[in-house]
């Protein structure tokens, strides 16, 4: 805690440190003049001697001077003292965004919504007056214990028109939050904030990052090369409507994501509101548009017993008397026609008995048959073709389970068919063919054979389009033989000395499809750089074939073995002969160890590079 007695521009008496960044320390304080209390933001010894680190904080203070909004954190004053400089902001109770998740880990949807939506209210007005922030993330947001959202720390945020303060191509903010754009140093918008806080709302639903390494590189290249799973693997109960406005948000093309923050939150508000989704494209997968039906948000409830900032509730509507009254009578005209509906009474007693249809979804069509017959039902089947589904699976039924009809009555059962149809790939790329079969849920063997028509052509399929592949029992993916026009091999070009996207951007001009990389450690190659590929360079290959990067984690590390009570020469050997580190030795005056290791720096276990000296006492 610094001392009571340090003020700053002889009237902010510095308090409590309240918050530690990567560059400032922040300071719960009290404004003499108007007699409140603030947060003060001082920036740290090391980094105040630098212009330019001088220069963003200033620029921070500026850029958040000028945006006066319910949802960003108001800023003050801003000064020089004592050979730092400071920050003078709102002082704001309550935890971060990320101090939430790390104590009740994911969200409820519409807590999420909610707080992604104020976000998004927050960059949006930042977005109207030309500032962007850059480094939207969970850490930069804070929320009071009554639930208000407010968005902080425009430390790197820029104007639209001011100049840049790094060299060309520099990258700032937090790998994890990265727009694919801003992780190839390019020139950013109000858009690459609505991708920051795709990452930000698809943490606060799964509990996970969408992309997570072991190095803020390869964080970054994730971001521009592999497409984030849908959040709904993760929680398999997500409402589909909050896929669409993630994997929207989180478009690589920045023309595919949302158009602005604002758009951002019209959908965000919509699924709280249970209304359909229009600021979303047309889903790229089989989930429909869907009103939204969720639970309760929970969050709330349980942050607010504990004093600590929670999302707010949903808005309770007020009901009046006579819309009451009309709901409970339509209630009641509902529950006698259900009554009537499904009572075995008639006028003369004679009615045709009737019987409760069982629930059959999910079980085999063999199965739903047997049971249905023994009940007297007769059965008819509908195939559906649903290539992801298991053969012969009953998929709905009509009339469906809990309906009273008629002993003997037709029941129709929607089950998936146990063949998938071929589809026509004749013509096709070798690629385009693999992406056909694939979303018929088929994998494509290729066979080359030589041809007068274009290098990778299809040429024939087996079965051919329009034939039928009999399923896997399991669901998987069944074979088709494709046959294609030979293509040449081409060799995997070297990409050693460049950099990561250098060598993605190398990959892709050569034909070949970039997977995911492969991190390992390196004696020569440092930190973050290209060790090579794999297959290697040279490897002749199939254009389309997948090619990884490795990428060096840095010097290999060895543990340091515990040599006490080894004699000196034995420990020699070991620490130096064979494991490479320098030794020195020191004598220590101690007769009953004379020629023994008694003490060792560093201990056991810890992770040594090799050339690392390291010291021994031995008894003199």
């Amino acid at each position: 805690m610094p001392p009571a007695t340090r003020v700053f521009a002889n009237r902010y008496e510095l308090g409590d440190e309240i918050g530690h960044g990567g560059m400032a320390d922040v300071y719960l304080a009290h404004d003499r003049l108007l007699d409140r209390r603030v947060a003060v933001k001082v920036l740290l010894p090391q980094f105040a001697s630098d212009p330019i680190n001088v220069e963003r904080f200033r620029r921070e203070a500026q850029s958040a001077a000028g945006l006066s909004h319910p949802h960003i954190v108001a800023v003050y004053d801003w000064g020089e003292e004592d050979d730092t400089s400071f920050i003078v902001m709102e002082y704001v109770p309550g935890q971060t965004l990320r101090e939430i998740m790390q104590s009740y880990g994911r969200l409820a949807p519409m807590d999420a919504a909610l707080i992604a939506a104020d976000i998004a209210d927050a960059l949006s007005f930042a977005h109207a007056h030309g500032v962007v922030h850059r480094d939207v993330k969970p850490g930069n947001v804070l929320v009071t214990p009554q639930g208000q959202v407010k968005v902080t720390d425009f430390g790197i945020a820029r104007a639209e028109t001011s100049e840049p303060l790094t060299k060309t191509g520099a990258v700032l903010g937090t790998a994890t939050y990265f727009s694919p754009e801003q992780a190839q140093g390019f020139a950013l918008d109000g858009r690459s904030d609505v991708y920051a806080l795709g990452v930000v709302l698809y943490e606060m639903l799964t509990g996970d990052a969408p992309f997570t390494a072991s190095s803020p590189v390869s964080v970054a290249y994730k971001h521009v090369r592999e497409t984030p799973a849908a959040p709904s693997t993760l929680v398999p109960d997500l409402p589909p409507a909050m896929d669409r406005i993630v994997l929207t948000a989180m478009a690589k093309d920045v023309d595919e994501r949302y158009p602005s923050a604002q758009e951002f939150r019209a959908d965000l508000l919509r699924f709280e509101r249970g209304r359909p989704l229009v600021g979303a494209p047309p889903p790229v997968s089989n989930v429909a548009p869907t009103a939204v039906h969720v639970a309760a948000p929970v969050v709330a409830a349980r942050v607010a017993s504990a004093t600590a900032p929670a999302a707010r509730p949903p808005k309770r509507r007020k009901w009046g008397p006579a819309v009451v009254i009309g709901i409970a009578l339509a209630l009641l005209v509902g529950l006698i026609v259900f009554l009537l509906a499904n009572s075995d009474f008639g006028d003369d007693g004679n009615a045709t008995p009737t019987e409760a249809v069982p629930g059959v979804a999910g079980i085999t069509y063999a199965q739903a048959e047997s049971s249905l017959k023994a009940l007297g039902f007769t059965v008819a089947r509908t195939d559906v073709d649903q290539p992801e589904q298991a053969p012969e699976l009953v998929l709905g039924q009509d009339p469906e389970g809990g309906r009273k009809i008629p002993r003997g009555g037709l029941i129709t059962l929607q089950v998936s068919s146990p063949t998938i149809g071929m589809p026509n790939v004749v013509g096709q790329s070798r690629a385009q063919a693999a992406q056909t079969l694939a979303a018929r849920n088929l994998t494509a063997n290729f066979v080359e054979e030589d041809s007068d028509q274009p290098p990778g052509t299809v040429l024939r399929s087996d079965p051919g389009a329009g034939g039928q592949v009999p399923k896997l029992p399991d669901g998987g993916r069944p074979t088709v033989n494709v046959v294609v026009a030979r293509e040449p091999m081409v060799p995997v070009p070297g990409v050693t000395a460049q950099d990561l996207f250098a060598a993605g951007a190398t990959l892709s001009g050569a034909g070949f499809q970039v997977g995911p990389i492969i991190e390992q450690p390196s004696d020569t190659v440092p930190k973050g750089g290209v060790i090579g590929t794999d297959p290697a360079e040279g490897t002749p290959l199939l254009k389309g074939s997948e090619v990884r990067i490795i990428v060096s984690t840095g010097p290999s590390t060895i543990p340091m073995p515990s040599v006490v009570s080894l004699s000196r020469a034995d420990a020699e050997l070991l620490l130096n002969g064979l494991l490479g580190f320098g030794v020195q030795v020191n004598l220590v005056n101690a007769p009953t160890k004379k020629g023994i290791v008694f003490a060792q720096n560093p201990p056991p276990n810890t992770p040594l590079q090799k050339g690392t000296l390291v010291q021994i006492y031995v008894g003199a």
